[in-house]
């Protein structure tokens, strides 16, 4: 099976979605397809770095990357870029065109092409243009399936497009999991925590929650992992003076488990309202990359009580969850944490087991593979 996986993404870079779309790469290349990942060719948002894409996000060489033509300084490049990248899946004609970018699913679909259209927030985020493109696009035959990454999200798609009904597949994010590591309790002396953030910093990531729990249990050692040069300034001012809090700054894809090895507990502290790169709210609908990192580091999690992190996490089971907005319950599910270490092994050890059955990156991959296949075989009969 041949898929053409066609991205908004510029690789290697700091955004979230340059790692989904190269993890899925792989995954699909795990389960047996020959996979093309196309990416931007934009030189001036490559992350400068020495190492190839695969070493920067920690994934074997057995995938394609494609680098298609986006201008630099032209009004509506995305719209270039997207034409060019289905070009290149209308002479490659593949089994499917698995896309992360309307413009270019949409151009797929015109020219005929059997696409799954992957969406991690609604379409009318876009703009006006992107939903009209859209609602184009789903009326047309070669249109096969929405995937959304969260329940959450396919009721908004199966409300606001009633004609999705019957088209839609829910898979969450995911994460790496190595089941050849045997699990050893993580070492704590004199019940002092080493507690982990990592993750952009942006506005309703919750850092505030780290730096006030930092300053509250000054007896544990916080770390924030990850954020842009300019995010990391500001919280380092806010939290001037806290020596038990240190910053690590931004680290490759390939480097965050290394990190997560050291922790005692993980934090997931999203707040009500979310920011992304670039702007927009994400609050109602995200699948958080670093909640399946944690899972499969087998760290203690402690979240926020949203509905949507509920669509994985629950409580006491894989994790401890708290009212975000509630600081003094971060603080004893911490406390708690620092002194029990049964229970901090047990919703590490379940959190684990949840990943490896439902929601490892090859886990998802598959899924998506069996319902494409399966929707051709019941269209065959």
């Amino acid at each position: 099976m041949k898929i053409l996986y066609l991205s908004n993404s510029v690789a290697p870079s700091r955004t979230a979605n340059s790692v989904h779309v190269v993890k899925m790469s792989s995954a699909f290349s795990s389960v047996g397809a020959d996979v093309e990942l196309v990416v931007q060719n934009r030189a001036a948002a490559i992350e400068d770095v020495e190492v190839s894409i695969f070493d920067y996000y920690g994934v074997d060489r057995r995938f394609y990357i494609t680098k298609a033509f986006c201008p630099e300084r032209i009004r509506g490049r995305s719209y270039f870029y997207s034409l060019a990248s289905a070009l290149i899946a209308w002479r490659k004609k593949p089994s499917l065109v698995y896309c992360r970018n309307l413009t270019a699913a949409f151009f797929s679909v015109v020219f005929g092409l059997p696409v799954y259209f992957e969406s991690h927030a609604p379409v009318e985020s876009g703009g006006r243009l992107s939903e009209q493109l859209f609602r184009f696009m789903i009326r047309r035959k070669k249109f096969l399936k929405l995937v959304v990454i969260t329940a959450s999200l396919e009721n908004y798609y199966l409300k606001r497009f009633p004609e999705l009904r019957g088209k839609t597949y829910v898979a969450p994010d995911g994460a790496d999991i190595d089941d050849r590591v045997t699990y050893v309790t993580k070492t704590v002396r004199n019940a002092v925590l080493n507690i982990g953030y990592v993750g952009h910093l942006y506005q309703g990531k919750g850092v505030e929650v780290v730096v006030a729990l930092a300053e509250r249990m000054p007896e544990h050692n916080f770390h924030i992992v990850g954020g842009f040069d300019e995010d990391i300034d500001y919280w380092s001012k806010k939290a001037q003076g806290l020596s038990n809090l240190r910053f690590h700054g931004y680290k490759a894809p390939s480097e965050v488990a290394l990190y997560l090895e050291k922790f005692n507990v993980v934090l997931l502290p999203n707040q009500r309202k979310v920011s992304v790169h670039g702007g927009g709210d994400i609050a109602e609908w995200t699948s958080p990359l670093k909640m399946f990192e944690y899972m499969a580091s087998r760290t203690a999690i402690v979240a926020s009580d949203l509905p949507v992190l509920k669509e994985v996490l629950v409580h006491e089971h894989n994790a401890l969850l708290c009212d975000p907005e509630d600081i003094a319950s971060w603080v004893e599910a911490v406390a708690d944490l620092s002194v029990n270490h049964r229970k901090r092994d047990k919703i590490a050890t379940q959190a684990w087991s949840d990943l490896n059955e439902k929601y490892s990156w090859k886990v998802r991959a598959k899924g998506i593979i069996d319902d494409f296949l399966f929707s051709q075989q019941k269209n065959n009969l």
